[in-house]
């Protein structure tokens, strides 16, 4: 039986569990509530946190990136980031449901359309972004 998510007592403890550490510094915290909620384990933790620093290595990848195709293969590795965040949070895979794709570095598609249609089949591209318009010729 896994051991499920702790509930930390102090600073230290929360960040030993929930603190996304990456290259040196804590980049952000999973939800402790939620991680409750969902029935996540110390090893779903562990891997949703390697699963961040992944997010994050490709928006670095992307950040350093000026080649349109290049770039639009880079972004393509997000979606089996996001159905990892899934599995890791106990969620079903539903590609409706993902976010990190518009958020990408030099994502130039509208976040508030996009996030308003979060659950939805819809979502809303820019001809022109380098991650998910067209290439130019």
């Amino acid at each position: 039986m896994k051991e499920k998510a702790p509930i930390p007592t102090n600073k230290k403890k929360l960040d030993k569990y929930y603190a996304v550490r990456y290259k040196g510094k804590i980049n952000m915290y999973l939800n402790r509530s939620l991680a409750l909620r969902q029935g996540v384990s110390v090893d779903d933790l562990k891997s949703l946190k390697n699963t961040h620093r992944e997010r994050l290595r490709l928006f670095d990848a992307i950040e350093l990136e000026t080649e349109p195709l290049e770039l639009q293969a880079l972004a393509k590795k997000i979606a089996n980031i996001e159905f990892k965040l899934q599995d890791g949070w106990n969620f079903p895979r539903d590609k409706n449901f993902h976010s990190w794709w518009y958020k990408l570095p030099k994502c130039e598609c509208p976040k508030m359309d996009n996030d308003d249609y979060l659950g939805t089949e819809l979502g809303v591209i820019t001809e022109c972004c380098p991650l998910h318009g067209k290439v130019p010729a």
